[in-house]
């Protein structure tokens, strides 16, 4: 189904409200929506998962810069993002990652990332879904 989000993360100053195609079922949590980033010529696709089996998260984006990342609450996990320039391979540490509910309609991740040559970076990445209107 169709949803309205707002994604929130460290690397924007305001959070960024789209559509996104969402599924919630007993295997996985999914949301997938595109964003035409600053500089950017064509828009990248970004999907998030959550797998109920195996307790890991992905988020994936496709574009002219491809990200595939992998969360695991308590285990280090590693990701890549793929630019013109070459592939950046990372190091992650979870915190802790939230799916949404009957509580709470947010995909939340809590993580810390760090390549070779950079400062560790601290980030929470949520995805919260937003009230929906309903027509009269």
């Amino acid at each position: 189904m169709k949803v309205e989000v707002e994604i929130t993360t460290n690397a924007y100053d305001e959070p960024y409200r789209t559509s996104a195609v969402y599924s919630n079922d007993d295997s996985a949590v999914r949301f997938r929506w595109t964003q035409l980033h600053e500089g950017e010529n064509k828009p990248s696709v970004y999907d998030a998962e959550y797998d109920r089996t195996s307790g890991k998260a992905l988020i994936r984006r496709s574009g002219e810069v491809s990200t595939t990342l992998e969360f695991i609450v308590g285990q280090a996990s590693f990701g890549k993002v793929e630019t013109v320039y070459g592939t950046i391979p990372v190091d992650i540490r979870t915190e802790y990652i939230n799916v949404p509910s009957v509580v709470s309609p947010v995909f939340e991740i809590c993580y810390k990332m760090k390549n070779s040559g950079s400062d560790l970076i601290e980030n929470t990445f949520s995805i919260k879904m937003l009230l929906q209107k309903t027509q009269a």
